[in-house]
């Protein structure tokens, strides 16, 4: 997955954070991974691999899916 996707996802991720009105450390807390790791992820797309980016859509309802075309879909 390239850069520009995983930063979409991590604006995506911070909006559905917010939207839950949850802060980084109870979702962190939540998903059993370091606040910094989400901070990183929501700013630069970083830190999250692609089991743990799984494991934050599912903690929202979502899923996320990479095609063979690199194209990126999120659904709830």
């Amino acid at each position: 997955m390239n850069e520009s996707a995983r930063k979409r996802l991590g604006k995506i991720a911070k909006e559905l954070r917010k939207k839950a009105k949850k802060s980084q450390q109870e979702l962190a807390d939540a998903l059993n991974i370091a606040r910094t790791d989400i901070s990183a992820f929501e700013k630069r797309g970083e830190k999250l691999g692609l089991e743990r980016m799984e494991t934050l859509f599912d903690f929202f309802g979502c899923e996320i899916t990479v095609s063979e075309k690199k194209t990126l879909s999120i659904t709830s």
